[in-house]
């Protein structure tokens, strides 16, 4: 039998003038149950790459969340929850956690990097464009340009 799921994104603000966010957590409830669901560590290890993003302020935040006794009464500057929103599953409460997890912060630590991307679509245009023509300097290049790519994927991960 499908269950109504009631759920808020907890959502991160590096600068409350700008109004600009990330999604950083779940919070789930129904009537017999609520959770918290912020980062995973392998999300959160990924936050060095951002610049704009100070990790001790945001792990502090995390820490104070969760102390809360009340949830639906928090209120910070710079950690804030989503109106309420709901949805009706026929799973359990844990996976319902994980995949509204997935779905609205973790896909955005799978996507590959736009200029990972670019990088690679122009190596394979290249690679076309001049196959038959100075096959070394071209293997060469892509050699080179794939260990380029290899190297951001790492940093990336």
């Amino acid at each position: 039998m499908r269950q109504l799921y009631k759920y808020k994104v907890v959502q991160y603000f590096p600068y409350t003038k700008s109004d600009e966010f990330f999604n950083i957590g779940i919070y789930l409830y129904t009537q017999k149950k609520k959770e918290l669901y912020l980062l995973t560590k392998e999300h959160f290890n990924l936050i060095d790459n951002c610049f704009f993003i100070k990790k001790n302020i945001l792990e502090d935040f995390m820490n104070r969340l969760k102390q809360e006794k009340n949830i639906d009464s928090w209120y910070g500057n710079h950690l804030r929850l989503s109106q309420e929103k709901r949805v009706r599953k026929a799973k359990s409460f844990n996976d319902v956690l994980i995949e509204l997890y997935n779905d609205k912060v973790g896909y955005k630590f799978n996507q590959k990097s736009s200029k990972i991307a670019i990088l690679e679509k122009q190596v394979e245009e290249l690679e076309d464009k001049h196959k038959e023509k100075d096959v070394l300097i071209l293997g060469l290049y892509s050699v080179a340009m794939n260990n380029v790519l290899k190297t951001l994927k790492r940093n990336y991960k």
